[in-house]
C-alpha cells in the first residue's frame, strides 16, 4: 500500500500540537504531518499572518517540501477554509489531495464568520475569544499567555474576515467527509450545501459536543481517516 500523507490543518490561534492525540490511533502506512502555521508553536517567533492567501501560499510550501506520493488533506474551522483555498492552488501545480476532511464550517458561500475584528480594542477581543470557547481561561486570565497567543488569534480572524467567500466557479473533483458537533450553531441545511462544491460524493456526519468537539473525538477522527483509506 502507498504511504499517505496526512496534513492536518488546525483552527484560528491553534496550532500543530492541536492533532497530536490522533498520531497514537493511525497506521503505519499514513504519515501523519499537522502543518504549523507562523506566529504559533514552533513558528512562535514569526509574524503571524492576516490573510487567507498568504497562509495557503504558506502551506503549499510545506506540503510540496513533502514530496508526498499521495495525501489528504483534515482541516478544522479555519483550517476547512484554508484546505478548499489549497485544493485549488495544489492542483494547479500538480499535486491533488485523494480526500479532503472538513470540520466545523459552514461552506463557501455560506460562511457566518464576518465579525469586524478590525474595530475591536483588546479587551473587546478577549472577550469575543472567550465567548468563542477553546482558548483556557489560564491563558485569558494571564497578560503574558494572553500577549503570546493574541497575534496569531486576531490575524487568524482578521484574515476571515477579509476573505472573500465565494465558491470557485470549477467544483472541487474528490470526495469530502464534513463533520460537525451536533451542540455547533451551524445549521444542517446550510451544512449540505458542501454538496453542490464538489463533483465527488461527500460523507456527512454528526459529533457529539460543540463547535470543539475534536477534543473529545480524536480516535474516531484517526477511525475515519482509516475507513476512507481502505474503503
Amino acid at each position: 500500500m502507498a504511504k499517505t500523507t496526512l496534513f492536518c490543518i488546525p483552527f484560528a490561534g491553534g496550532n500543530k500540537a492541536l492533532y497530536y492525540p490522533m498520531k497514537n490511533n493511525l497506521p503505519s502506512y499514513i504519515q501523519f504531518k499537522p502543518l504549523e502555521l507562523p506566529g504559533r508553536g514552533e513558528r512562535l517567533i514569526e509574524e503571524a499572518l492576516d490573510s487567507i492567501d498568504d497562509m495557503v501560499d504558506d502551506l503549499v510550501k510545506q506540503i510540496i517540501n513533502e514530496k508526498p506520493e499521495e495525501f489528504i488533506l483534515l482541516g478544522y474551522s479555519l483550517g476547512t477554509i484554508l484546505a478548499y483555498e489549497l485544493y485549488y492552488k495544489l492542483d494547479q501545480l500538480g499535486y491533488r489531495p485523494k480526500h479532503m476532511f472538513l470540520c466545523a464550517s459552514e461552506p463557501i458561500g455560506y460562511l457566518d464568520k464576518y465579525n469586524d475584528i478590525e474595530a475591536m480594542n483588546d479587551e473587546e477581543f478577549k472577550q469575543f475569544i472567550r465567548d468563542k470557547g477553546g482558548t483556557s481561561e489560564e491563558v485569558l486570565n494571564h497578560e503574558e499567555l494572553w500577549q503570546l497567543v493574541k497575534p496569531a488569534l486576531k490575524n487568524d480572524f482578521l484574515a476571515i474576515d477579509y476573505y472573500c467567500d465565494k465558491p470557485k466557479e470549477r467544483q472541487v473533483d474528490i470526495n469530502l467527509s464534513v463533520f460537525v458537533g451536533k451542540q455547533d450553531s451551524i445549521s444542517a441545511h446550510t451544512l449540505y450545501k458542501w454538496s453542490d462544491l464538489t463533483k465527488g460524493k461527500v460523507d456527512y456526519r454528526f459529533f457529539e459536543g460543540d463547535h470543539f468537539f475534536i477534543n473529545n473525538h480524536y480516535k474516531d477522527l484517526s477511525e475515519e481517516v482509516k475507513l476512507v483509506l481502505n474503503g
